[in-house]
């Protein structure tokens, strides 16, 4: 009993080992199971990605007819609009003012486009009816500045241009200096000279306006011009758009030219050729006490000025250095020219060019501390340029129009540097042994130790013995002088004492 108890005891106790052992392998079969096999949620995702897709699909789809349907659309408007602007400017350009009154008052009361275009269309193609003051809106849509131009300023260019009388549309425009200046420019080609409502505006809402046309208004704000109304304010804006005049020229420089030329140089390369002939025609015959850097243009002169272009002489009536700079020859008879600084300048380009001490002789023209004419200066800086076989031949015919000799002295000390058989300081000595002059003790000190003989012979001609300091110079030159003849000279003016 008691083995038999004992087997089954160990049979009952791997049987159970077993069937643990297997509920083990079962569950374990179930989790795997578990896994392989898609869970709720997992599906649940799925179904939402799809639905996602098909909605993002169906937006496009619609936002794809949307744009098709609004092409269309647009292009509807657009034939729509082209044909109602075809017919405006047929109205308009009709002279029936039932039709014009019409297609005014769509642009101005119901600020139609097509219909505004019409209307400043036909005054940029000349075919603008009866009554439209066409140059108004050419003015105010000038090229220079149509992409500055607001729907306002559109507005009051068509109002100013067809001359509405509409208090009510009148009212709701803003003050002009609010407007683009090219409007106020506008009024003033068209406007006369005098017109009173101008004079309320000041001239720098018209320094606003883009490139040179807002120069030439800066350049008459500085030297003074701070109304738009003014004679010469008004004048410039006529001369940039209308057709020059002598009237136009005469109120733009008024009592003077000062400054004023400068003002109109930006704006003149606008102009056709044969108008800027005419605009500077009517400037040079100025009288002389009015535009003098211009009549000095007229005066007799040996270098043909005629030959030069007109904004050239502007150019430099106005200060402004011409480029290229002219030839030598122009730039020897602008030494003579009323305004210091072209004189200036033109002592700059003769240093450049021609050597030794002529550019310091031309200074000393510049300065205009001097008698000389324009000729005899011309002459005389082209004599004292001129290198060759007939150097003595002009050095002697400049004296032949018999410049002061006081003049004379001051050039030839200027030119103490030069050789000693220079002709020309031989030739302006004999001219002084031949004319009355005067000197200073201490030009004729400079005098004694210039290189031409001749020179230091009259400066020792002039000094007294009776004068003590004039004695003791005579005396300390006498052993430095390297001529025999005029150390004897002086030798004998000691004795004389």
């Amino acid at each position: 009993m008691g083995r038999v108890y004992l087997v089954t005891t160990t049979v009952e106790r791997r049987m159970a080992e077993a069937k643990r052992s297997h509920l083990r392998l079962v569950k374990s079969n179930k989790e795997i199971d578990l896994l392989k096999a898609p869970s709720v949620h997992s599906y649940s995702s799925g179904k939402m990605e799809d639905a996602s897709n098909l909605k993002i699909q169906l937006y496009l789809i619609t936002l794809l007819l949307l744009l098709i349907a609004s092409s269309f659309l647009w292009i509807a408007l657009q034939k729509y609009s082209e044909q109602k602007y075809k017919n405006y400017l047929t109205y308009w350009t009709s002279n029936q003012p039932t039709l014009m009154n019409e297609v005014l008052s769509e642009a101005l009361v119901n600020h139609s486009k097509p219909a505004r275009d019409a209307i400043v269309d036909s005054a940029l193609q000349d075919r603008a009816p009866t009554g439209i003051t066409s140059e108004f809106i050419k003015i105010a849509y000038n090229p220079q500045w149509r992409e500055e131009l607001k729907e306002v300023d559109i507005q009051a260019a068509i109002i100013f241009a067809t001359k509405t009388k509409d208090s009510l549309l009148l009212e709701e425009l803003p003050p002009i200096t609010s407007l683009h200046p090219s409007i106020t420019l506008a009024a003033m080609v068209l406007s006369p000279f005098g017109t009173q409502s101008l004079n309320d505006i000041p001239i720098s809402h018209l320094v606003k306006l883009p490139g040179n046309y807002g120069l030439a208004f800066k350049r008459l704000s500085e030297i003074g011009i701070s109304s738009a109304g003014s004679d010469t304010a008004m004048a410039l804006a006529k001369l940039i758009f209308a057709t020059p005049s002598k009237e136009i020229v005469e109120r733009f420089i008024g009592d003077n030219s000062y400054g004023k030329i400068a003002a109109l140089i930006p704006v003149l390369l606008r102009h056709k050729d044969q108008d800027i002939e005419k605009i500077y025609s009517y400037l040079s015959s100025m009288p002389e006490d009015k535009a003098p850097e211009l009549a000095w243009f007229n005066s007799p002169s040996p270098v043909q000025w005629n030959k030069i272009n007109p904004i050239i002489k502007l150019m430099l009536a106005s200060d402004i250095p011409p480029s290229p700079p002219l030839p030598i020859e122009y730039n020897i008879d602008l030494l003579s020219y009323p305004q210091p600084s072209v004189r200036n300048a033109a002592v700059s380009e003769i240093k450049q060019y021609v050597p030794g001490n002529v550019g310091e002789v031309a200074k000393f023209i510049a300065e205009r501390s001097h008698n000389l004419t324009r000729q005899e200066i011309i002459g005389l800086i082209t004599t004292l340029s001129y290198r060759g076989e007939k150097d003595l031949f002009y050095a002697a015919s400049w004296f032949d129009s018999e410049p002061d000799p006081d003049d004379v002295l001051k050039i030839v000390l200027i030119r103490k540097t030069a050789p000693k058989d220079d002709p020309f300081n031989f030739q302006a000595a004999r001219y002084l042994s031949n004319t009355a002059w005067k000197a200073s003790y201490e030009n004729l000190k400079m005098m004694a130790i210039h290189p031409e003989p001749l020179l230091r012979a009259l400066a020792y001609s002039k000094l007294d013995p009776d004068n003590p300091a004039h004695l003791r110079f005579l005396k300390a030159m006498l052993p430095v002088e390297p001529s025999p003849a005029i150390k004897k000279s002086i030798d004998s003016l000691i004795k004389q004492r």
